[in-house]
């Protein structure tokens, strides 16, 4: 059986200093034929330079590779659905521009898939590393919870129901048919929060995620997306978009299932994330630390 073709979509903003290391992953990668598609959301630094000269270089590893660049920042659910939109493979593997596939990420993603006809999602594991650090000698694969193995066998609609109190899917381990984001795009009214809202919306409409015990990809943390505000409470664009979901879809989602313990937690949550906008402008210090725990405090008597 010949192997089907798998594209490889590349998001990438302001990421010159780790995105060559993110493609060089990409071209060892065991498996052929890739297609490789970089999506960069309007970067103003080298990142599309960068980009496009090893594209250049290494176009005879792929059947096709091509770099799209946005005219302005977008978000991430529109970078991803850029490079969706001109994907041509059979399955998608999405990947930010500052982390790295596993040798074997796309083949034992494929193996997945082709003993599992059925799977439209595959969820796999990753390894998190820092820049500072690097990766250790030894990855260790720590054993999977008991938690985390009761979700993923169960069917779409207790997924569903499972995923209405916390988001806990490693999303840089997902791999797709691509047929299927083609017909369930990212949903761009949250810029900074593509995960939650489609895994939602995919196992309301009765698509199950599946799992392949396997670390597929190797996730940096403090930096990128993943980075921590270091002067302030809040990374300020993901809590504005994690605030409009919670109005717009999880709140009547949760109320609907009468988790109202849960519906006062995010209430409480987002109330307390307003008051520090508004109080300090986000600015952590002594005085606003002392002001959100009593708020904090306030809050939790209040609204229960």
């Amino acid at each position: 059986m010949d192997n089907l073709l798998v594209s490889v979509v590349v998001i990438s903003y302001n990421s010159a200093k780790t995105i060559a290391e993110t493609l060089e992953s990409i071209r060892a990668q065991t498996y052929s034929p890739l297609e490789l598609i970089v999506s960069d959301d309007a970067s103003t630094d080298d990142t599309a330079a960068i980009a496009r000269e090893w594209a250049e270089k290494n176009r005879s590893r792929f059947v096709r590779a091509e770099v799209i660049v946005a005219e302005k920042n977008g978000g991430i659910p529109a970078n991803l659905n850029r490079g969706i939109a001109a994907a041509r493979g059979e399955y998608l593997k999405s990947i930010a521009a500052d982390d790295i596939l596993c040798a074997n990420c796309v083949n034992d993603n494929v193996v997945f898939m082709r003993e599992h006809p059925e799977s439209n999602v595959c969820i796999s594991k990753i390894h998190e590393f820092s820049t500072n650090n690097g990766f250790p000698e030894n990855i260790e694969d720590s054993p999977v919870s008991s938690s985390v193995m009761e979700f993923f066998s169960a069917p779409a609609d207790k997924q569903y129901e499972m995923l209405l109190s916390s988001c806990f899917i490693d999303a840089p381990a997902a791999f797709f048919k691509t047929s299927l984001l083609k017909k369930f795009p990212y949903n761009e009214l949250y810029p900074a929060m593509e995960d939650w809202p489609k895994w939602l919306e995919l196992t309301k409409a009765g698509i199950r995620l599946d799992f392949l015990n396997k670390i597929t990809v190797h996730y940096r943390v403090g930096g990128g997306v993943s980075a921590k505000p270091q002067h302030g409470f809040y990374k300020r664009p993901f809590m504005e978009s994690s605030k409009l979901f919670y109005i717009t879809t999880l709140r009547n989602a949760l109320c609907e299932k009468g988790l109202h313990s849960r519906v006062a937690k995010y209430d409480r949550d987002f109330l307390l994330y307003d008051f520090i906008i508004a109080s300090f402008d986000n600015k952590k210090n002594l005085f606003s630390s002392v002001a959100r725990f009593f708020a904090r405090l306030f809050l939790h008597i209040v609204i229960r």
